[in-house]
């Protein structure tokens, strides 16, 4: 789907320059792990690949800290000295450091102390050094500190986990993180045929395009999720027909 809205707009530019319709998806596929048009699905690749390792290393009893020290300085090493292809071998080092340490922080980060150090310094880094990294490219925001940015990933997955863990349970947002992977998945598509309707012409103001967006977001994977589960075609959502 991601490679037919693609094709649709190169189509609609006007370009007719065959390689970008047939090599260049193939070269955005094995440097970046996905192809314009649905280009989030990086992490799906960078996902799988951080699951083979991180399970391999553990058999071969390879001690978690390790694997920690050794991941982040990979990507600091990218990032120091730019090397940016193939995009995943900075972003699966950054996801094995950061699966590994929630693998090994599972269990005492719901305590009271380490979510109360956590908090104060996801907060402290906020106001007083914003730093954060884009995960697929490895790229800091200006005046960003590394370090820092990962200790605010790290102090931030713990102290909305534990913020999550202590609030009411409410059904629509159970719903959306039991099904996560499927608006993941589809809200690219539906971000992309919004885009393609001539709003402007319509003079349609942002404020509206963009609710719209918010409500297509929300509502179509959950409707074309329900209809794929419910169909003979559940397999491609990775479940089982009931």
């Amino acid at each position: 789907m991601g490679y037919c809205l693609n094709v649709y707009n190169l189509l609609k530019s006007g370009d007719t320059n065959w390689v970008h319709y047939v090599l260049t998806p193939v070269k955005e596929l094995v440097l970046g792990g996905s192809i314009a048009g649905n280009d989030v699905l990086w992490f799906l690749t960078s996902l799988f690949m951080v699951q083979i390792i991180f399970n391999e290393l553990k058999k071969r009893n390879v001690k978690s800290w390790l694997i920690v020290i050794v991941a982040i300085s990979i990507a600091v090493v990218c990032h120091m000295f730019d090397i940016t292809k193939p995009a995943y071998l900075a972003n699966v080092s950054m996801g094995i450091a950061l699966y590994s340490l929630g693998y090994m922080l599972r269990d005492i980060q719901y305590d009271k102390k380490v979510f109360g150090v956590a908090f104060a310094a996801y907060i402290a880094i906020m106001l007083i050094e914003p730093s954060h990294i884009d995960l697929r490219t490895n790229t800091l925001n200006e005046n960003g500190c590394y370090i820092l940015a990962l200790l605010f990933s790290i102090c931030g997955c713990i102290t909305v986990n534990n913020i999550f863990k202590h609030i009411p349970h409410l059904p629509f947002l159970t719903y959306i993180g039991k099904n996560s992977m499927d608006f993941y998945v589809m809200h690219m598509l539906v971000l992309g045929v919004i885009t393609m309707l001539p709003w402007s012409e319509w003079m349609i103001p942002n404020s509206v395009v963009f609710g719209v967006m918010c409500i297509a977001c929300l509502t179509v994977p959950a409707f074309l999720g329900y209809l794929l589960e419910h169909s003979r075609y559940s397999w491609v959502l990775g479940k089982t027909n009931k």
